[in-house]
């Protein structure tokens, strides 16, 4: 397969804070040695310990973590900012940090506890995102169909398959779909949420570092039989979704950003 793959859904391992239990690797460098064994060009990223973070301290230290690396090779990495609604002023700061720099993307988020994100403090986060034109990744549940439509002007990226929420997902055409995680694996699901969706709302995301790329790889060559539909899926419909937020250009070396310094 000659097209870049770029990789929507990675959480990486920081070495210094135990990271989740899931993560099969004790520091960065073997763990994206890995990715691009698999095949991966290019990955959107958070680290495990910014996810889970508790502390606005820990949250510091994982978005200042992943901009060091985002700076350091740009033409791979491309970061998303970790907020958590326990620890508000320090997420408001920290999305506009991350739009004045010209990038665009926001998580996974994935709440301690119930995944309601239409509950006022996780939509006082939402609504700063969508001000400054960040693209929001959400792990799944029924409340994201509910947000996209109560924010109709965020773009937000569902994160897993979950088939009984698929109709009123394609309802909302600023919810988009990475295939990542388990429920990506499983026979059918990809199948169903092309039907529900079409191919022009599905990104490449694997969820490493707890599954390989490699198997997802696998699962869109058996699912999508149209190489520009495979194309989209693997790097286009991201870098169109980029492209359309403005800011920097992503997975290239060396561009200055695009859009307005002043944003948000």
């Amino acid at each position: 397969m000659n097209t870049r793959i770029l990789d929507a859904h990675v959480h990486l391992p920081s070495g210094r804070i135990p990271d989740a239990q899931f993560c099969g690797f004790a520091e960065m460098e073997s763990a994206v040695a890995y990715a691009r064994e698999a095949g991966v060009s290019g990955m959107v990223f958070n680290f495990w310990d910014a996810l889970h973070a508790r502390t606005s301290a820990e949250l510091d230290a994982g978005n200042e973590r992943a901009l060091t690396v985002y700076e350091r090779n740009r033409s791979f990495f491309y970061p998303g900012v970790a907020i958590d609604a326990g620890c508000p002023e320090c997420s408001v700061r920290w999305i506009r940090e991350f739009a004045r720099r010209g990038l665009r993307w926001c998580g996974e988020v994935l709440p301690k506890g119930r995944l309601d994100y239409t509950a006022p403090e996780w939509l006082k986060l939402f609504e700063v995102c969508e001000e400054n034109r960040l693209i929001v990744q959400l792990h799944m549940s029924p409340s994201v169909a509910t947000l996209a439509r109560r924010l109709s002007g965020l773009t937000i990226v569902h994160s897993h398959i979950d088939v009984a929420t698929l109709p009123a997902l394609a309802e909302c055409p600023n919810v988009f779909l990475d295939f990542s995680g388990f429920s990506g694996l499983r026979l059918g699901g990809l199948e169903t949420s092309l039907k529900a969706l079409g191919p022009d709302r599905i990104l490449f995301g694997s969820d490493f570092t707890v599954y390989s790329p490699a198997f997802f790889l696998d699962r869109l060559q058996e699912a999508v039989a149209d190489e520009r539909e495979r194309e989209m899926i693997l790097s286009g419909n991201l870098l169109h979704l980029l492209e359309r937020a403005g800011g920097r250009q992503p997975f290239q070396e060396g561009q200055d950003h695009v859009g307005d310094e002043s944003d948000g």
